[in-house]
Order: C-alpha cells, then structure tokens, then sequence
C-alpha cells in the first residue's frame, strides 16, 4: 500500500473526523473541516491566479493559521511552494524569488511590505468562495516544495523536495514517534527551517492538533514554557540549544521530547527525560529533513538512533569506500526521503547526489560510525558547515559577506561550539567589529550573523597558502598592544607569568590581564608567581587595580606596600613539616572535622563526581593511574585522628593502602534499567559513610554502558577535598593513566604535601599577625545585621539539619559570552559581575539594603600550593550595602571593590573569625552569613586524553550547606589558554537550597529572577537595583466586569418588586418584609431631604442597629446620598473625602417616627440609577462604592454561601456591617438583627446553640472566629452553615479539626468590606503558620508591591495593594502580604518595620500557631514589645495553663530560639485585636 501524500492524508482526516481540533493558537482553534474548507477556497484562488500543476508559489506570513491554510493549498492546488520568512532581510528575499523565478506569493498585509514591487500577492483571508468540485491531482514525483539552505559559495541555494520523498519520511516519523489523533505538536520551527514541514505534517497527517506558537512565545524561555503548559503540548521537536535555555518545568502534558538539528547532549536528555520519552534526530534538507531517529536516556552521549524505514545509510571513506565496522565515515544517505536536488545547480546536484546500485545518494559531509546495536553515532562534519541554534550554516556564505565590506580584504567563519564568529583582515581602513555585524544584519538572517567578529592586520596562513584555522586568536580575548613589547627585565618577566597562567596567550607591556582573559582566581595565582619568582609581595588589591605588566613591574620595581594600618600580613615561604609531631589540620579541615564528629551520618560534606569516559577504555591503567594518584598524594592515604584530644593528620604507608576500582557491566540491561541501576549505583555510593581513620578517604566505581563507554563515579570526603582538589585530580589522573596506558611522561611529583601546607599555615597564622587579620574583618563587620533575612516556604526549625536539593541552570552560549563581553566592558571581572546580580536578588528578596554574603576562596596564596590536593578552601564574608539606591553599576563598583579586599584579606580562618566576633548565635543558621556564593573557575583540564574522550559531571549530595549556596561553573575561566572549543560555551550555575525552608517552585522562580536580574543588568546598567523588574512578578488585572451587572442597590429593589411578602428584616419579634422595608425606605427618604442630605451633603446616620436604619441605609442609596452610621455619642464628620468639606446632614432616631404606617407609598428619588462607582457608604475616611458590594455578593455566591437568615453581629458603624446588611438583602435573604451592641463570643456561641435551624452564614471578624472554634465549636458547627473569617489572624492550629460548618476566609480594608476571599479546602499543612484569605473579589485587583511600588514575585513578602474597577490605581493598604505560589494571598501583619529579636526578625504568628498546637491552650496572641516577644494565652474552659518552663521546652521542638517569647502571661480571653492588649505585664520566662 502505496503512503498517501500529505495532503491526501490530511483530507482523509478531515472527512473522518471534521470537528476535531487542527489547529490551535492562545486565543482560537480550527476544526479539520474548516481548514480544509479555507485550505480548498484558497487552492481555488490559486487555480483562478492562474497557478498550475508544477509552479512554485511563495508562501510569506507570519506565524499563525495562515500558514498551514497555505501549504495544503498550494498542494491541492497542485503546484509547490516556496517558504520565504518575512522576517529575513530584504536583500535575501529578493534574492529567493529573483533564484526561483516565483512570481505570485501569499501573503499577508504585513509580510507584503517585505516583498520587492512587482511580485503578485495574493492574501491568504480573501473573500470566502465555495470551493471547486475537484482539485488536481498530484504524483508522487511532483515537487511538494523548494526550501533554501546555506552555500558554500555565498549564495543561499534550494533543495528541491517531492511529495514521495517527503510523505514517506513524515509517515515514518511518525510511527516511530507514536504521533497520532488526540496529540498536541508544536509548532516551533520557522518556516524557512524543514523542522516546521516535519511539524506541519506529522500533526495534520496523524489526526493530531498543531499547537501554533507567536513570535513571542518561540523566544526560549518562560513564555515557550508557558505556552506549552498551557495548550497542553504532548509532542514537540526542538534543537538542543532551546531546549537547554528553557527553565525548569514539570509539562505534564508533555509525553514526547524531540531533538534535533544539532549535538544532543547528555544532559539535557537527563533533565528532561524524566517521565517522557526523548528521541534524537538526525537528517539533512537533502533527504527530507530525517535520516535517523532513536529513543535516547542520559547515559553517555546520544547517538542518532537507526535509519527510518526505507532509509539506507553507508559510512564511506574519501576514496567512496565501506569503512571497516566502528570506523569514522562519512553518512551517504539513499532509499526514502532523499531529494530531487538543487534548483538551477546541476553542477552543485551532481557533486553532492551520486548514482548507487540502488538509485541515488546524498552525500551529507556528516561523519558517523555504526555501533555493535545497529545505531550511529554522530562524529561531527567532514567539511566547515554547521549548525547553529539548529539551523544549517555555510561558514562560506557569510564570509563572502564580509568580504564584500569595503574595508575587509579577506575573511574567514567558523564556529566557536555554537557561536559563529567571524574574522577579517583590514589592513589599510580601521573598520570596527560592530560594524562588520551591522552589516552583515543586512543581508543575512538573525541565525548567520557572526556573535564576534575579530579584525587582524592579515589572516594566519599555512605554508601553502590556506587560511591556518588553529591559529586564528581567540575571540575573547585582546591581542598584544601593536608596537608595546615589554621594556625592561621586569616588565618581561611578568609578561612572561602572565603569558604562561593565559596558557600562553601574548601579553604586551600595556595588555590588561583581565582583558586578556584572567579572573579573580588566576590573579591570585599571578600574585603567588610574583611573590615566587620576583620576591614581592603585592597586595591583590593593587594587582586587580594595576592590571598590565608595565604598572605590576612598577609596583616590584619601586615596592609595593600599602599604608602599615592596612598592610595584609607578609605571607612566609612553605617549609616541609616536622614529621616528628602531630600534624595538625589546616583551618578548614578542621571546620570540616568538627561537624563530621557532630554528625558523622551526614553527607554535606561527602562529594560526588562522574566523568563520562568514551572509547577503549583501559581497567588495568586507570587502576595502577589511581593507585599512583594515592601514593603521589599523601592526603588521600590520611587517617585524622584524636593525638591528645587534638585532631591531627596521621598519614599511612602506602603499603597499608588497597585502592578498589570495582567494575560494573551494565551492558546487558535495557536503557532505562541501566539508569535506574547507575542511581541506585550512586546513591549506595554517597550514603555510605568514610571512617576517617581507615584511608583512602576517597573510592572510586566504574560503570560499563557499552564496549566503548563507560562512567568513573569519584566520592570523596572534605577532609580530602575542595574544588581546586579535585581540577588537580583530574589534571593528574588523565597524565598518569596516559603514562601507563601509552607509555607516556610521568608528571613530576609534588614538591610539598598537603600536610606541609597545613602546617605552614598553623605556623604563620597566630598571635599579633591572627589579630590584625581579626582586626580588619572586626571593622568591615561592624554594625552589620545579625541575618540575611530571605522569605522562606516554612518555619525556620530549631537547626540547620543540612537537608537540601538544587537548581541547576545553564545560560544560553550567546548569553554567557555577552555577559563576558560587557564585564569587560564595566571594567571587572565575570565574578564580580555575577556576584552583584546576586547580591542585588537577595537584596530584593529580603528587603535589606545591608546583609553579609558569604563567599568561597580558594586560600592558594602560595605557587607551591596549586599542585596539592587537600582541604584548603576558606569562606569569607563580604558585606553588601545599598544605601542611596545605587545602580547596577554603582553597585557593582561597591561589590567588586569588597569583593577584592576580601581576596586581599582571605586568609583568615572562619571558625577564627566567629569566635572573635562572637555573634548572636541562631542554630537554625549559619554565623555570619546564611547565604554564600562560589565561582569554580579553577583550571579543569578537557577529558581528552590517550584514546578517551569525555566530560565531568558535579554530582549533589542531597545537602545544603547554607540557606542558599549559589556555585557558578564557568567552563571558559576554566578553559583559559586552551584550544577553543565548544566546552567554552557552558556557563551552569548551582543552586543549592535548605528545603527545609524552600519548595523547589519557589527556588526555579528565584533562578529564573537571577537570570532576568542579570540581563537587565547588562541592558541597563545605570538603572536603579530597586527598580529591575522580578520574574513573574506582575500585577493581576482588575476584573473589570463586576460593574457591569446591576448594583446591590438594584438587587434589593428586584426582590422588592419580585418577592415583596418575603422577609427582610427579623428582630426578636418584629420583622419586616420586603415590601414594607421598600416603603419605610421612602418615607425614611423624605426625612433626609428634610435634613438637607444631598449631592455634596453625605447623611449621618445616628440610629440603633435595627429595622430603622437598615431602611435609612436604602433610602439614601436610593436617591444617590453616601451614608454614615454613627456610634452612639458621636458627632457627624465636618468633611466628606470625596467632597468639599460641607456637614453632614444628620438623620436621629426622632425622624424616623413619620405617625403613620409603611403601606405602598410613593417612591423618592426611583429615578436615580446608580453607577458601579457611585459612593454608597462611608466608614471613617474611607468610601465604599456599590461595586465593591456588589463583587463581595459576587464572592458569597461563588462560595455557595446562602443568604436565607443571616444574623447582624458587626458593630453597625464598621464596614462588616454594611457587609452584612447588603450581601444579605442583594441576595433576598433574611438579615436577623441582634441589636447593640454586637454579641461577644459568648453571647453568640448562646444564639447559635439555640437554634432550631442554622443560620445560612455567619460573617465574623477573625479574632471571634477563633474564639468560636476554641471555646464553642459544637455550637458553632449546630448554628451555621456556613462561616466567613475576615481578617489576616484566622488560627491555622484550630482548622487542624473538622469545624462543623462550610468555612471560608476573607480580608478586607474599610474600603472594601471584602477584597480577598477563598474557601477553606482541608486541614492546613503541619507547617502552615497563616490561613490564605484567597484571590480578589470580581471587580478588584490585589498585587504586593516593594517599596518603590515595583511588583514582587510569588513568596516575597511586601505590601498589599488593592484596585477597584479596571484601570483603577493600586492603592496600599497597610499590610504586609505575600503571593502564594498556588495563586492567592497570605497576610503577614502590619506593615513597617519588621519586629527583630536579638537582631534576628521574627515572626509572631509562627509562634502563635504553635502555641495554639498544644493541648493546653485554646487562644494565644503573640505580640513584639522591646525587643522581645511577649505571648497572652487563654486556657480551654477548666483547663490550667502549662508552666513556663514546659512552653519553652514546647516551642524548642520547632522554633529557633529567638522566636520564643520571653514572656507568657495568662488572660481570661484576647480583645478583638492582640495588638490592644492591656493585661499585666508578662512575667518574664526562665
């Protein structure tokens, strides 16, 4: 059975199954039956333009349902079509359609600016025909389309594809993929690039719904994520490189992950992989976009899987010869799918397809070789072409470009890992290298322009004439200053340092060593030579500020000493330790050997590597590699011990030592099971415990994947270990495993041991020289906050358990050399530029303009110590301030500035340091600092070595060492002086975090924000830190609609029309129907006019909480007068806010007695309809419009609260009684009115337990809601259906039971009764301290906004501000708030200055909650007064209260120690508001 072309495919679809969904975008969907109703009219407009069987059509829209209607379009209508991205430049258009001779185009208005004046255009939504009976009919060896790909020889060219070819490859495609009806497929490709006709087809020929994205959602990142998610993406086909740039995203939906168009790596198909299949493929245009396809895991680099059906594929040598089985060939492609050739180059056709046995080939220029299982692994390109971001790219093409440029002579292109960079020669016109990209922007796509380019005087050339590409300079870094060579002897010698740290990049006497590519870790390295080789000591901070060899040869020349108050100490020469003592820990490892005896369990401090071996690898040699590795380092055959209490290093005998490397063949399991194996393999590995006194601290495993690939798993104790450790071990694993593999040079040995080290370190670091050090840190520390305080998921516990997870991110490659780039640019260093967004993040997260940052040193000052392998890191701290809301760059002038005297001053010990400082101790953190960042750009030599090649993987121990522990990984500071390679693309960032305090949502949204932060940055530097918008940090619209419907006013009057008999009004025996409530309301009206109540004259309202006033509150609404109910003894407002100040007109209980009853009367003031705006009340300085009770009746709805007898139990001058009058007649209820004053608790709990029938709904303040469920919950769940606590103080501990009733909670401001809502959906987490009071009411907004009004993400606590109505301006109100992740609003207390104990902040109701946990006490009220917490707590009813000494011991479980109040008082019950306690003053604790 013949595979029916695509559009044939389709149609059967959409006769089978017409209304199921083909297309859909954010905003609309398509039915198969409606596009190939559109797909018909338009081929029929194509006929009637004249197109016939054959012709090419160009096809121009953007992204959308115009462009799928088009292709099967012009299929039907039997032609083929030319895809021509409107997005292109316009040279290149013009070109495509000049090369293929198309003359009519579809396009839309927009993409018809673009085309050159006489093409015919014809609009893809023209007037709708009917269609014609028949279309023609099309052959398998007709041309489907003509898609243009890059040449060699500058000019694009056009592969000519059939309907055959293409239709048996989307057919194979998806059945291997398993597309079919009910799937969702992306559409992300544009549609110059084949990926969009794989898209295109395999969804409309499966029966499945193609998923259109916009061009905002295309751009990797949040919005593609977003858009996935929320359209339900199951199956999408990206490149690599996007998909690496995506954060972070569960995507349920999404079942199948397709890669290609570029290297797969491992790791991304290790993080996305995860509940989802991922296959990588592999094709050129050539053969009709997929030659092989295969299911991958995350072990070991993908291969390209095996040919799809009717594929053939042969690996062939130069000569067109069979390679031998596992040799390197090149991939020639016949069978299915392979191409008609290129349009108008016969030549170019016949170079590139030749004739086999079995018709024709492709030769693709790709090499491969097969593997033992029948599938191929990619080796890279025969020739220059590559892939950049997926797309195929002729370096050639461009580089005819640049030539073009007048100043240019001659150019050259390649590829920097995923990065074009592009170098000319311009020998007589400086020409700058913005330019040359400006003008390559002309003529070539976004994807072709060069990210560098780099002008020579004259291109490197071999000797017989070719351009020598492996001498090209790398382009990020400066060549050496024309004419500038170093004068003196020591301006030479330290060129030469510099040169050799550089890895042997030229460095002129004025070349910056930063410009040239060094960083903060290699200047310590140049000042540690210097000292060495020169015998000076000079100072970091002058190295980092006097950069270039002639200013560095000045400072030894002349001396370079800093003023003696400020002098580092001299750092004395290594000399070997006297093995006759005890050899004591350096000051690290002894930090690291207290915490192991704390908890000798816990696996912060065991670390964890892999590095992927790929080729023959050999067991014996990597055994005897690391068995020499052991005996060449001492430390990793070192007991540490107890010698007289003290710990001290004790080193064994190389004899006593047995170095296993177990193997483990994996070979025989399924993909899947070989992973699940290897975590197993990992994890036993990592929780299996090192006895320090029996070395080697350190073990090693190999695992074998296939014949050819295997995995080195590396674990390690600290003691042994840190990150400079591990780049030497590394180094001198792959020599020494060459050495007994190859035959290779040994390395020399070390000169010192680590044990030299650590006790050259004892040896200097004490007395006068300690104290100086303590000196300086005393005084850059003074004054600092006690704590970073970051918003947290849950309550601090009692201590830090060293529980944690991590976030990983890498930045895109483009992204990662811009920020390189623009470092240079400010003048410092990657770090410090890092190092600042960081800073400004927690700045913003926590609300603090001073905090102390923890940052890692390596703490190498010496030349001799850079080979050693050992714990030597330090953690110093470095305080930021933000006074005066700097710039980003103010503030990354201040940073880098701290950041350099701290490398000057890294010296000192931390555990030293804390002990003089003695700071407040909090154990649920760490000293000092809670937050730390650490930049790994120590040198790690590339894993390509002695016939394997390979990477290294960082591996998490399930631990956090601090709250947040942030590592950056730049390969390309690791990589400094090597041969470019594509590892220089890779910048990852660790984020580790306590998940004791953090959900992993919470900690991708901060990374996500860091990212964002970073670009802004670097986009607008002198832009406030303050004022950079968070990620996800935007304010929710209003929800304009609520004014829309009638009024509460309107309500009432419906009921009072409709169900006039129906009782309004029940108090004790009177009530009141809705009738005689209406005509009470008139004549109540009357007694306002006589008043003088009107426009610009609000009514006071002095009258009991009884029938009267309810009916003056309608009659005033009804003629349009604001009311004011007053308290008892009050007096009327001499000033309306909204008004000019004018008195109120006053309404007392006298007027309201007209003599006569309330039969049918006339109406006063029916007339008047008021408006969604209109002011309907007053409560103090506060207006309460009709919308903002007409959303509340709204949100009772949606609550399925009734409104049959609802009681009156607010004050009647509070705006919860306004609450309650309008929500329940608006409604057609029954208000039930206690009178005055409001019913305690008490007196409540009485009425409700003495019903007969439950009230409908209880509307209560928070405060009476927790008394209710504290003292009187079986009266509460007898006499109510359903509650609303309004207010932020509803007790999470009392919601831990059933409560009896449907329970909801609330906020509101006097403005807005009722603002926030959310029913109360089961018992609270045993972490949860507050009760959530939801999400805006219709017609009201709710942001938290920091204080300079910018919105703050989900879990950063600000201040609550409210809208009313669309368009309305966010107004504060007073309290501070945080947005949950899950959508609605937690209230944290009153905003302002946050409450501190000890100078940490607390927050009261942690406390509260737990206290309210014991069985002991039913209310409590925790509350900040000087410094402390004082708690009030209410016994239950006969119960005695715990003593103070049993409370304590209660909150310790849970609580840090500064959030236990250090008074607790007994109270008989708590005020309305804790906060207006006035009981005796507490005892205070023991």
């Amino acid at each position: 059975m013949k595979t029916p072309l695509l559009h044939e495919a389709f149609l059967k679809h959409a006769l089978r199954s017409p209304d199921a969904p083909a297309l859909l975008w954010s905003d609309g969907t398509m039915t198969y039956g409606t596009l190939e109703r559109r797909s018909a009219v338009l081929a029929d407009r194509l006929l009637a333009a004249g197109v016939g069987r054959g012709d090419l059509v160009g096809v121009c829209v953007g992204r959308g349902p115009a462009l799928p209607t088009a292709l099967l379009a012009v299929m039907r209508a039997g032609a083929a079509w030319v895809p021509l991205d409107p997005s292109y430049p316009q040279d290149r258009l013009e070109y495509m359609l000049d090369d293929s001779g198309v003359s009519l185009v579809i396009a839309d208005e927009s993409s018809a600016r673009r085309l050159p004046a006489g093409v015919r255009v014809l609009d893809p939504e023209g007037a709708d025909e009917s269609a014609p009976a028949a279309l023609p009919s099309v052959g398998r060896g007709d041309l489907a389309y003509v898609i243009y790909t890059s040449g060699s020889t500058g000019r694009p060219k056009g592969v000519l594809v059939e309907h055959g070819s293409v239709a048996a490859t989307i057919a194979g495609m998806r059945a291997e993929w398993g597309v079919g009806a009910g799937e969702r497929v992306l559409q992300f490709a544009p549609s110059s690039f084949d990926a969009s006709v794989l898209e295109t087809g395999v969804a409309l020929t499966g029966g499945a719904a193609l998923v259109l994205a916009d061009a905002d959602s295309v751009v990797p990142g949040p919005g593609l994520v977003d858009l996935m998610d929320r359209l339900a993406v199951t199956f999408t086909l990206l490149p690599p490189s996007v998909v690496a740039a995506l954060p972070d995203a569960e995507l349920p939906a999404l079942r199948t992950l397709v890669c290609g168009g570029e290297a797969l790596p491992a790791e991304i198909v290790a993080r996305w992989g995860r509940g989802r299949r991922v296959f990588n493929a592999y094709g050129p245009t050539e053969i009709s976009i997929v030659a092989t396809t295969g299911e991958v895991s995350g072990s070991g680099t993908p291969d390209i899987g095996r040919p799809l059906p009717g594929v053939r594929i042969d690996l062939l040598d130069k000569e067109g010869l069979p390679v031998p089985p596992g040799e390197v060939g090149e991939l020639v492609v016949s069978g299915a799918g392979v191409t008609r050739g290129y349009l108008g180059r016969p030549a170019l056709t016949a170079e590139r397809y030749v004739p086999t046995g079995n018709g024709r080939a492709y030769r693709t220029g790709d090499l491969a070789r097969r593997l033992p299982d029948g599938r191929y692994a990619y080796a890279g390109r025969a020739d220059h072409q590559v892939k950049i971001r997926g797309f195929r790219v002729e370096p050639g093409e461009i580089a005819e470009v640049l030539r073009a440029h007048p100043a240019v002579s001659d150019s050259v292109v390649v590829a920097r890992g995923t990065v074009l960079v592009g170098y000319v020669s311009a020998p007589d016109t400086p020409v700058h290298p913005a330019d040359l990209r400006a003008w390559c922007a002309r003529t070539l796509p976004a994807h072709m322009v060069p990210s560098t380019v780099v002008v020579l005087p004259a291109l490197p050339l071999t000797p017989s004439g070719k351009v020598d590409r492996r001498a090209l300079p790398s382009p990020y870094r400066s060549g050496v200053s024309s004419g500038d060579e170093p004068a003196t002897p020591t301006e030479q010698a330290v060129a030469a340092l510099m040169s050799e740290l550089l890895g042997g990049t030229p460095a002129g006497a004025t070349d910056d060593f930063f410009q040239l590519g060094g960083h903060s870790l290699l200047v310590g390295r140049l000042a540690a030579r210097i000292r060495g080789d020169l015998g000076t000591d000079i100072p970091l901070s002058h190295l980092f500020h006097h950069a270039t060899p002639r200013k560095i040869a000045a400072l030894v020349d002349g001396g370079a000493s800093l003023d003696e108050g400020e002098a580092v100490p001299e750092v004395p020469p290594m000399r070997h330790a006297d093995r006759s003592r005890p050899i004591p820990l350096s000051f690290p490892q002894e930090r690291v050997w207290f915490l192991e005896q704390l908890s000798p369990l816990n696996e912060a401090y065991r670390m964890q590597a892999t590095l992927t071996l790929r080729g023959p690898l050999d067991m014996t040699a990597l055994r005897a590699a690391l068995t020499e590795l052991v005996r060449r380092h001492e430390i990793l055959r070192t007991a540490f011990r107890e010698v007289d209490g003290v710990p001290a290093q004790c080193p064994v005998e190389m004899d006593a030592i047995t170095v296993d490397v177990p193997l483990v063949d994996l070979t025989a399991l399924s993909e899947d099971e070989r992973e699940c194996a290897w975590e197993e393999l990992t994890a036993k590995e990592q929780a299996t415990p090192f006895d320090v006194e029996k070395p080697p601290l350190a073990r090693w495993v190999v695992a074998r994947d296939a014949p050819d690939s295997h995995r080195l798993l590396h674990v390690e104790h600290h003691l042994v270990h840190d990150g400079w450790s591990f780049a030497v071990f590394v180094k001198e694993l792959t020599a020494l495993y060459s050495v007994f593999a190859e035959g290779a040079v040994a390395p020399p040995e070390p000169r010192f041991q680590f044990a030299d080290l650590a006790a050259w370190q004892r040896s200097w670091l004490d007395g006068p020289v300690m104290d100086r050090y303590i000196g300086h840190w005393a005084k850059a520390l003074d004054g600092a906050p006690a704590a970073l305080e970051l918003p947290t998921d849950r309550p601090r516990p009692p201590e830090f358990t060293f529980r944690g997870d991590v976030v990983r991110l890498t930045l895109d490659p483009d992204e990662y050399h811009r920020l390189r780039e623009r470092a240079r640019e400010f003048g410092v260093t990657l770090y410090s530029t890092m190092l600042t967004a960081f800073a400004a993040l927690l700045s913003r997260y926590a609300d603090q303009t001073d905090f102390v940052l923890g940052v890692g040193v390596a703490n190498r000052r010496l030349a001799e110590a850079e080979r050693l392998i050992g714990m030597m890191v330090n953690t110093v701290p470095l305080r930021v301030r933000l006074d005066g809301d700097p710039t980003f760059r103010q503030l990354l002038e201040q940073v880098h500035g701290t950041a350099v005297e701290g490398y000057t001053w890294q010296d000192v010990p931390l555990q030293k340091l804390v002990k003089a400082l003695a700071p407040t101790r909090d154990l649920s953190r760490n000293p000092l600092f809670s937050a730390m960042f650490s930049f790994h750009d120590s040198a790690v030599p590339d894993l390509d070595f002695a016939g394997l090649r390979g990477e290294v993987f960082m591996g998490h121990n399930g631990s956090a060492k601090a709250d947040l522990n942030i590592v950056a990984i730049p390969r390309a500071e690791q990589r400094v002086g090597k041969r470019p390679s594509s590892e220089d693309d890779s910048l990852t960032i660790i984020w580790e975090y306590a998940t004791d305090l953090f959900d992993a949502g919470t900690m991708r949204s901060m990374v996500a924000a860091y990212r964002d932060l970073l670009r802004a940055a670097l986009d607008e530097p002198d832009l406030p830190v303050s004022r950079f918008p968070l990620t996800s940090a935007a304010p929710a619209p209003a929800a304009g609609a609520a004014s829309a419907g009638p009024t509460v006013v309107e309500l009432v009057e419906r009921h009072i029309a409709e169900h006039p008999d129906r009782t309004a009004l029940s108090a004790g025996p009177e009530s009141v129907t809705y009738r005689e409530l209406g005509a009470r309301a008139d004549l109540l009206a009357e007694a306002l006019a006589r008043q003088g109540a009107g426009p610009g004259r609000p009514a006071a309202l002095r009258l009991p909480p009884g029938t009267d006033l309810v009916a003056a509150l309608l009659a005033a609404a009804r003629t349009g007068i604001p009311a004011r109910v007053l308290a008892p003894g009050t007096e009327p407002s001499a000033q309306s806010s909204a008004e000019p100040p004018a008195a109120e007109a006053l309404v007392t209980e006298a007027l309201t007695r007209p003599g006569g009853d309330f039969g049918p009367g006339k109406r006063n003031g029916g007339g008047h309809r008021p408006a969604g705006s209109d002011v309907l009340a007053l409560v103090g300085r506060d207006e309460i419009t009709h919308a903002a009770l007409t959303g509340a009746v709204a949100a009772l709805d949606s609550l399925g609260f009734g409104a049959g007898h609802v009681p009156q139990t607010a004050e009647a001058d509070s705006s919860l009684f306004l609450l309650e009058v309008w929500t329940t007649l608006a409604r057609g209820g029954t208000l039930v009115l206690t009178g005055a004053p409001a019913p305690s608790p008490a007196a409540l709990a009485a009425l409700l337990a003495g019903r007969r029938e439950p009230f409908s709904a209880l509307l209560l303040p928070d405060t009476t809601v927790n008394t209710l469920l504290a003292h009187h919950r079986e009266a509460l769940g007898h006499g109510a259906d359903a509650v609303l606590a309004i207010g932020a103080d509803t007790d999470p501990a009392a919601l831990r039971e059933p409560v009896g009733a449907r329970l909801a909670t609330g906020f509101g401001t006097p403005g807005l009764p009722l603002a926030l809502y959310r029913p109360h959906d089961g018992e609270p987490g045993p972490a949860a301290v507050v009760v959530p009071v939801g999400l805006p009411v219709p017609g009201v907004a709710a942001a938290v906004l920091d204080g300079y009004g910018e919105p703050l993400p989900a879990g950063v606590p600000g201040e609550l501000h409210l809208a009313r109505g669309a368009g309305a301006r966010f107004a504060p109100t007073g309290h501070r708030a945080r947005h949950s992740a899950a959508g609605g609003f937690e209230i944290l207390g009153a905003i302002g200055v946050w409450p501190t104990v000890s100078g940490f902040r607390v927050a009261p109701y942690e406390t509260r909650t737990r206290l309210t946990s014991h069985r002991g006490i039913a209310e409590a009220a925790v509350v900040s007064a000087d410094g402390e917490l004082h708690a009030y707590l209410v016994p239950h009813s006969g119960a005695v209260l715990p003593d103070d000494g049993e409370l304590v011991d209660f909150l310790a479980e849970s609580l840090p120690d500064y959030q236990i109040p250090a008074r607790f008082v007994a109270v008989p019950t708590l005020p309305a508001r804790a906060t207006r306690l006035t009981a005796p003053r507490p005892a205070t604790r023991p």
